[in-house]
């Protein structure tokens, strides 16, 4: 039998056990854990060929922008279900989700999956700046909160500003909605970011915020998917956070994204996220305060506020705090019956089945990280729905209980086994495993 930490290491770190992991996970799940983030992060392979930003932009790849949307957002789960660093590959979506670009915007809808890949998973296990400077050059935000279009009132173009970025950077990336900002800040802010957009790029499979490249010249600067226009940007000083930010064009916003990376009300924040997704809906206050001082010692260090994560005692209780999201389920079904189709677009329609298909949030806030949005009546049923027909993949020759014990652990109860054995077929005893309690939640 495998060790309670074992399934915690799968299922609440990770993305749900496959056959043979907590045996393998048993000897040290820690070590399992922490293996992942001192290794190199590689993009998965099957997203790795996507089109990048620049190549989406620059051809006709945008007028099919569904069906582009629909594969690479399959390729997105498949990846997910066979990743071999699933505790990695969910840093990647809780940053993502922090982030989020919705499809919801048409404009984002063929660049949703290029915005993680070439802005969060670069940066999944390195600073926190340098993922919130490429998280708001990316074409998708840029896009998805309408900065693109936006000028400053005494600029050379003088137009409308738009605080839409300005607005969400400060509530929901950076300092929260209690974060110590005042409505003067947000426009102040919005002044720095006119300038910043999306221009005609060179043909290259991704793109990189490279703050270097974009010195001032005369013209417009080419680079990459990001462009500034000094033609659309506030000209003079700025004062934002209780501090004077001296004309400089496009490093205005850069500088200023550094501070608030850097701001003690940002690492608050994100440290009561971080142990809300890891450890309860209402995490232990000092669980929280240990995250934030490690995420202020460290200067915003994600890989070190991974680990710090690893070590937090409390995330290791309580297996049942967290509801697994539809999308959550989805993989680590796919994961523990030994899904085996080439390409994830069952994946894709099982996700729009159960209400949460990727980059297709409500909101600018993202999808919700507590049980409560997600296990309404109506969504328990269908949940039960999905589970016996996704039972009929299983392809496992394994008994049903043996199985259960393989991917539950010791989280699995007796009344669930038992409930298994006697079910009058594989696929009813498959189905019962996973709407059971203890798949249901991690």
């Amino acid at each position: 039998m495998s060790s309670k930490d074992a399934t915690i290491a799968a299922n609440r770190f990770g993305l749900g056990a496959r056959v043979g992991d907590l045996s393998r996970i048993a000897k040290d799940p820690r070590g399992w854990l922490r293996a992942q983030c001192e290794t190199r992060h590689e993009t998965p392979k099957e997203v790795a060929s996507l089109p990048g930003a620049r190549r989406i932009y620059d051809s006709e790849l945008r007028a099919d922008a569904k069906n582009l949307y629909r594969r690479h957002a399959a390729a997105r789960l498949l990846a997910a279900v066979n990743s071999e660093t699933p505790f990695v590959e969910r840093l990647v979506w809780f940053w993502s989700n922090h982030f989020t670009v919705s499809v919801q915007r048409r404009l984002v809808v063929p660049f949703a999956e290029s915005f993680e890949r070439e802005a969060i998973r670069p940066n999944v296990l390195g600073r926190f700046a340098d993922m919130l400077l490429s998280a708001t050059g990316h074409p998708a935000m840029q896009y998805y909160l309408d900065n693109f279009a936006s000028n400053g009132p005494q600029s050379y173009r003088r137009g409308n500003l738009n605080e839409n970025l300005a607005r969400e950077i400060l509530e929901l990336h950076t300092l929260g909605i209690d974060g110590g900002y005042t409505p003067r800040d947000i426009r102040e802010f919005a002044l720095m970011l006119t300038g910043w957009g999306v221009d005609e790029p060179k043909a290259d499979a991704s793109f990189r915020f490279d703050p270097n490249r974009l010195q001032e010249p005369a013209s417009r600067p080419k680079s990459a998917a990001f462009a500034f226009d000094p033609d659309r940007h506030q000209p003079g000083p700025k004062w934002f956070m209780g501090k004077v930010y001296k004309g400089a064009g496009v490093r205005e916003a850069e500088a200023a994204l550094r501070d608030l990376a850097a701001h003690p009300s940002t690492a608050r924040f994100l440290a009561n996220k971080i142990a809300r997704h890891f450890i309860a809906d209402d995490p232990p206050p000092a669980a929280t305060a240990r995250l934030e001082k490690v995420f202020l010692r460290t200067g915003g260090d994600l890989r070190a506020i991974a680990l710090a994560i690893i070590s937090e005692p409390a995330a290791w209780q309580h297996y049942f705090s967290k509801v697994r999201t539809p999308i959550e389920l989805i993989v680590s079904a796919a994961r523990a019956t030994g899904f085996h189709e080439r390409d994830g677009e069952r994946l894709f329609d099982l996700s729009e089945q159960l209400g949460q298909r990727p980059f297709d949030a409500q909101s600018p806030a993202g999808f919700p990280d507590r049980g409560e949005d997600w296990m309404g009546g109506q969504a328990v049923l269908e949940r039960v729905d999905f589970c016996a027909e996704f039972a009929a993949t299983d392809v496992r020759s394994i008994h049903p209980a043996t199985l259960a014990r393989g991917i539950l652990g010791q989280q699995a109860s007796a009344a669930t086994l038992t409930a298994i054995r006697r079910a009058p077929s594989r696929a009813h005893a498959i189905g019962l495993m996973l709407a059971s309690r203890e798949f249901q939640r991690r």
